[in-house]
């Protein structure tokens, strides 16, 4: 549900910001649940298999990771994915400064349910409930959820 919508690295200029969020609480709370299962199964330290592609802080920049899997490729399984030769690692600082974190954070915990073995989600500061609260998540999850976090 989640992949179907956010996934979109070639018509990513034309995604607006929406003042509500198209997914319910409860849809959000259920990803959380199913990507908090993986990551708990898995070892603390991670073996990544070459070759992989490894991303930093994107701070709810979700244009910004569209135009990387638009010109590196994404993880995906169809023509234009490369899922099946590279892992992939995100390094932390999900959400937070830009205006998009909620689709940024749905996007990635989608694609690591999707592909629990080839995407590895690191935790950076701001996947802490204090930092979110404070620079920019909790007033995101306000205003577009109707929701405190």
């Amino acid at each position: 549900m989640f992949l179907n919508d956010l996934m979109r690295p070639h018509d990513w200029q034309d995604y607006p910001i929406r003042e509500k969020f198209p997914f319910s609480v409860a849809h959000i709370q259920e990803l959380i649940a199913e990507c908090q299962m993986i990551v708990s199964s898995q070892p603390i330290v991670l073996k990544v298999k070459p070759p992989c592609k490894v991303f930093g802080n994107l701070h709810g920049q979700y244009t910004d990771l569209m135009r990387f899997f638009d010109v590196w490729k994404y993880p995906g399984d169809d023509d234009n994915g490369d899922i099946s030769a590279n892992d992939y690692v995100f390094l932390g600082n999900y959400v937070d400064r830009g205006s998009y974190s909620l689709e940024v954070m749905c996007l990635l915990m989608s694609l690591k349910v999707k592909y629990p073995d080839q995407v590895h989600l690191l935790r950076g500061a701001h996947e802490d409930k204090l930092i979110n609260y404070e620079a920019g998540l909790g007033d995101e999850c306000k205003h577009r959820l109707g929701e405190d976090i």
